[in-house]
């Protein structure tokens, strides 16, 4: 398997993956949203861990600091804005800020931006994995954080840790570990015949069925979190399979740079989107899968600029 071939279907299924997101957020209702939700984000984590290369906590704070806060800026102002348009008192104004800034590690009415969790528990886990000692015993560390997962329903985990932003790093670590792994011991996941391909298909879809809505971000791990562990890596097996045929295209590589962008801003757009959708009549199950097209390729342009001009915006430390 060539390195082109390898990057591009990486490219190809984190953009499958933002579009999943997105439409998830615009409304995306029954089936389609019960499947996406049993791998998206599992495979977000699990490309981050195929990709990761230590760098060194101070690059790891570099490359995440600045959009973080960028991003989570740009949404607060948005919102004071709104508010102050609408004819909210400074005060309003004065609590929108202050639960913005507190949703950085604690619970909150207002998210830094969308999809934020996903971004603090992957600089956390990045940030874990360039100590020496938590990589040399990354699979026990795994295997514990997936039995933990497992047995914690039955325990009664308190509120305020559970909602303590870092803990979602003991669900989602297994993942990016499994990423690791494939990188390490050089596993050709783009192989297998065509009826294997379709069991572990035909398995995934009745998985799905048994689990139902699951959703990392609010610790929902459907019948068990070990279903979800496997039907996970089930589903993500089926896409990087699927978009292994795909060709190379500049733009997708763009979009798959811009997932910081997208992470950030998304969710100031779809709305609008979908209002501008609902007045000409457009009303089906695939329509937030256009709202999340529209938003892709209204971000694309801006992405391709900071790609050349400001690459630090995107998470990158160097001109792309």
């Amino acid at each position: 398997m060539g390195k082109s071939l390898r990057l591009s279907y990486i490219d190809w299924a984190k953009v499958i993956c933002i579009l999943l997101m997105i439409s998830c957020h615009a409304g995306q209702k029954g089936l389609i949203l019960d499947m996406t939700y049993q791998f998206h984000m599992p495979l977000f984590f699990i490309i981050s861990g195929m990709l990761f290369r230590p760098k060194g906590i101070i690059m790891e704070l570099k490359q995440f600091g600045f959009p973080i806060f960028f991003f989570g800026v740009v949404n607060m102002i948005y919102r004071i804005s709104k508010h102050m348009l609408g004819g909210a008192s400074l005060v309003a104004s004065n609590e929108i800020m202050s639960e913005s800034f507190k949703s950085l590690l604690l619970p909150s009415s207002i998210s830094w931006f969308q999809g934020y969790w996903f971004v603090i528990t992957l600089l956390l886990m990045r940030i874990l994995m360039n100590n020496n000692l938590v990589n040399r015993f990354k699979v026990s560390i795994c295997l514990m954080c997936i039995i933990w997962s497992s047995i914690e329903p039955f325990f009664l985990i308190p509120d305020y840790i559970t909602s303590f932003k870092p803990y979602h790093i003991i669900s989602c670590f297994p993942f990016f570990i499994t990423g690791m792994l494939l990188k390490d011991k050089n596993i050709n996941i783009i192989k297998g015949t065509f009826e294997c391909k379709c069991i572990i298909m035909f398995v995934f879809i009745i998985l799905t069925f048994i689990q139902g809505r699951v959703d990392l971000c609010y610790y929902q791990y459907g019948f068990n979190y070990l279903i979800l562990f496997t039907n996970a890596l089930l589903g993500s097996y089926i896409i990087l399979n699927l978009v292994s045929v795909f060709p190379t295209r500049k733009y997708i590589q763009s979009l798959s740079t811009g997932t910081f962008l997208i992470l950030g801003l998304h969710g100031l757009m779809y709305g609008y989107i979908n209002k501008g959708i609902q007045m000409l009549s457009i009303n089906n199950p695939y329509t937030p899968f256009l709202t999340g097209l529209i938003v892709c390729v209204l971000l694309l342009p801006i992405i391709q600029i900071l790609e050349k001009y400001c690459p630090i915006v995107l998470g990158k430390s160097r001109k792309i």
